[in-house]
């Protein structure tokens, strides 16, 4: 299991319960060891910033980064925006956690020679003359993030939740 640290920034916690925050973190860790594998997740830390005016401030649902090396990184930060229905949170957390899947094996990374080129799979990638909804790596993450929480949902048997019957967004 990774470490996992919850941050409240911007009132974030505000606009989540206690229990929540604690179904949050499992989904974290068990993503982790879905993703990695219980020997890679165990090395993995991840500090989680619940940010109460993320999208607000930058359009942001989330993301996530890595804070120790881009390259096979094991240090992440990733920051939530908080104020959005909790399975639209756990949605944006499964996203951001295929991108730490992502990086932690190596799979994404920046380039060392432009801030604008990630190298995805072995080939490079310059972010201003791709999409965001063109790069791999989004297809990838847009693709796993509702898998992930439909397995995890039916491993804890939460699929009764009110929360859980909620419709998520997508996005714009």
């Amino acid at each position: 299991m990774p470490e996992i640290v919850l941050h409240s920034r911007n009132r974030g916690y505000a606009h989540m319960t206690a229990k929540q925050r604690r179904l949050m973190k499992d989904f974290i860790g068990w993503s982790a060891e879905r993703l990695l594998g219980k020997k890679l997740a165990a090395e993995i830390t991840i500090d989680v910033f619940l940010d109460g005016k993320l999208f607000e401030k930058e359009r942001s649902y989330g993301y996530a980064i890595w804070e120790d090396r881009h390259y096979r990184g094991r240090e992440f930060t990733m920051e939530i925006d908080s104020t959005f229905s909790f399975l639209n949170v756990l949605h944006t957390v499964a996203h951001e956690m295929v991108h730490i899947k992502q990086y932690a094996l190596g799979e994404l990374y920046l380039s060392t020679k432009n801030d604008d080129v990630y190298v995805h799979n072995k080939v490079n990638v310059d972010t201003k003359d791709v999409d965001y909804w063109e790069q791999p790596w989004e297809w990838e993450a847009h693709g796993r993030a509702t898998g992930l929480i439909v397995i995890w949902m039916r491993e804890r048997e939460l699929n009764n939740e009110t929360w859980a019957k909620q419709r998520m967004f997508l996005g714009p």
